[in-house]
């Protein structure tokens, strides 16, 4: 799914790159989708690593956001049930970049 060498290709030179992979709306399955979007980011970060490039940009929700301490949006009972996967895996994929 992931073209590293490609991708190396493409990106090194540059200042940046910006993110905003969406495998939810790719006709992927939730399960697949959810592996996709935790499995590209690390694929991507190692591949921007390898290119050089020194910025990361990532567009996400805000599911993953607290709303109240220790609280997260995602977990609230008004939360949209078809974007729950997505913002669980976005959360995971924050964790990924903090570390």
């Amino acid at each position: 799914m992931f073209n590293d060498k490609e991708l190396i290709q493409i990106i090194t030179g540059h200042d940046a790159v910006i993110n905003a992979f969406n495998p939810f709306q790719q006709g992927i399955a939730t399960a697949d989708g959810y592996q996709a979007q935790i499995n590209g980011t690390e694929s991507l970060i190692g591949t921007i690593k390898k290119a050089g490039v020194k910025r990361l940009l990532m567009v996400g929700g805000a599911g993953s956001l607290e709303v109240a301490p220790g609280a997260l949006l995602v977990d609230a009972p008004e939360f949209p049930t078809e974007w729950k996967d997505m913002a669980l895996a976005m959360g995971i994929v924050l964790s990924i970049l903090k570390n």
